[in-house]
């Protein structure tokens, strides 16, 4: 179960939880200022920090999955882990949010043509943006283990 309001997972304790809350509350501020298209490069490296942050945590028993909107619109999207009920997520323009959890989640969207079910591997980043011809895509970033489905 995951908190997505505020990205901290539900249960847990230690030091693992603390961390995860704690990074939790620094992704804004990671995040930031990074909307211009000739900072992409600084994008990816606090991403690839975070990420690999969230990984060393062990004792956490979340993992994470990254989700940024490099568009300048908002976005709504649903997101289901395992058998769960789906829940409701708007992205605002530019909002870079974490996803703990311990089960892969699947991410639902609208294209701008078609409803999109997308599958999510766990401990990777995925960012929207949208195409010349309209469609928006959640495209991967490339990190995380590429071993999961």
């Amino acid at each position: 179960m995951i908190d997505l309001r505020d990205g901290r997972r539900a249960g847990g304790q230690g030091s693992g939880r603390a961390f995860v809350q704690q990074t939790a509350r620094l992704l804004p501020s990671l995040c930031a200022g990074f909307g211009s298209a000739g900072a992409s490069s600084s994008r990816l490296v606090a991403l690839t920090v975070l990420v690999a942050a969230a990984i060393l945590v062990g004792s956490a028993n979340a993992d994470v999955v990254i989700v940024d909107n490099r568009t300048a619109q908002p976005i709504d999207v649903t997101v289901q882990i395992g058998g769960g009920l789906p829940e409701q997520l708007r992205l605002a323009a530019g909002e870079c949010r974490p996803l703990f959890t311990d089960t892969p989640p699947t991410l639902s969207y609208s294209n701008g043509f078609q409803q999109v079910r997308q599958p999510l591997r766990l401990q990777s980043s995925y960012f929207f943006a949208t195409t010349p011809k309209g469609e928006l895509r959640l495209i991967p970033i490339g990190l995380g283990d590429q071993s999961q489905p």
